[in-house]
């Protein structure tokens, strides 16, 4: 299976989500992961460790709903899972602005 973690410090998430418009955005040989401002300030308050670490994993489709196996079709499905300190962070708001997107690149 594919994937990837990055370790992120928190007090660069910190830095970053106090400057409004930027953004930030992860790419590796397989998907790019962008993170809105919001999220990241989003995620710098719930860390309780000095580091975010963002795990990107391909996971298999069949862990999904029938309803979302129909929408994906017959693309790659990747878990995302945010820790801090051996935790999770699964709050990430429900405002609109509050976005991560992760886009599947295609292997070469």
């Amino acid at each position: 299976m594919k994937g990837f973690n990055i370790e992120l410090p928190k007090k660069s998430i910190e830095s970053v989500a106090k400057q409004k418009g930027l953004d930030l955005n992860i790419e590796s040989s397989i998907a790019h992961l962008d993170m809105s401002n919001a999220m990241l300030a989003l995620l710098a308050k719930q860390a309780k460790g000095e580091t975010i670490v963002v795990q990107l994993q391909e996971t298999d489709a069949l862990t999904l709903t029938e309803e979302q196996r129909k929408a994906i079709g017959h693309h790659v499905v990747y878990d995302i899972v945010i820790e801090s300190a051996g935790e999770s962070i699964r709050d990430l708001g429900k405002k609109k602005n509050n976005d991560c997107f992760a886009i599947y690149t295609k292997s070469r």
